[in-house]
C-alpha cells in the first residue's frame, strides 16, 4: 500500500489512513487514489452523502443501489487505520504493545489470531526471563517487529486485491488460485 495524498496530506480527515512504507502523510482506502471522494462528502446532509454514494455505483442494479439510498439509518464513515508497515518503536521500560496497538492493519481476518499470539509470545517470554522483564520485552518485541512487518505486509496485499484499482479482476485472480 503507498499513499495516494487524496486528502491533501492530512492524516486525520475523515476517510484516510496512515499507510505502507514511504508514507509521510495520509492515505486512503488502501492506497486506492479513486476513493479519496469520501473526504469530500458532507455526512451532516444524509440524503445529500447517500446519493453521492450512490453515484460511484452508477450502472448498478437499482436493488443494490437502493441499499444505499433508501436504507433507514443515514451513512456513517469509518474510516481504516494502519499503522505503516514494518512500525517499530524504541524499548520503553516496563511497557509494551501488543495485538492492534502493536500492528494495527487493514482487516483481514487475522487480527484476533495475532492478538492471542501475541499474548502467548509475551508470556511466553516473561516465563523464560522470570526475574528481568526488560530481557522478556526486549526479546518479546524483537520477534514482534518481524512478525508484524510480515502480516502487516499481508494484510495490505489482501485489502489491496479486494478494495484496489485492479478490483475485482484482483481478488478473482486470488479466490481462481
Amino acid at each position: 500500500m503507498g499513499c495516494c495524498g487524496g486528502c491533501g496530506g492530512a492524516p486525520n480527515a475523515p476517510g484516510c489512513c496512515r499507510t505502507g512504507p514511504g508514507c509521510a502523510g495520509a492515505g486512503c482506502c488502501g492506497g486506492n487514489p479513486g476513493c479519496y471522494w469520501f473526504a469530500a462528502i458532507d455526512f451532516t446532509d444524509s440524503a445529500a452523502a447517500a446519493a453521492r454514494i450512490a453515484e460511484e455505483f452508477d450502472g448498478w442494479a437499482p436493488e443494490l443501489t437502493a441499499l444505499i439510498t433508501d436504507g433507514d439509518t443515514p451513512p456513517v464513515l469509518h474510516p481504516l487505520n494502519a499503522l505503516p508497515i514494518g512500525h517499530r518503536w524504541d524499548r520503553v521500560p516496563g511497557v509494551t504493545l501488543l495485538g492492534d496497538a502493536a500492528h494495527l492493519s487493514p482487516p483481514n481476518g487475522e487480527g484476533a489470531n495475532l492478538a492471542m499470539y501475541d499474548a502467548a509470545e509475551l508470556g511466553r517470554a516473561i516465563a523464560a526471563h522470570p526475574d528481568d522483564v526488560e530481557a522478556a520485552l526486549t526479546e518479546y518485541e524483537r520477534a514482534l517487529f518481524a512478525r508484524s512487518a510480515e502480516a502487516s505486509a499481508e494484510a495490505a496485499l489482501d485489502f489491496e486485491r479486494c478494495f484496489g484499482n485492479h478490483t475485482p479482476h484482483s481478488l478473482l485472480g486470488l479466490l481462481a488460485g
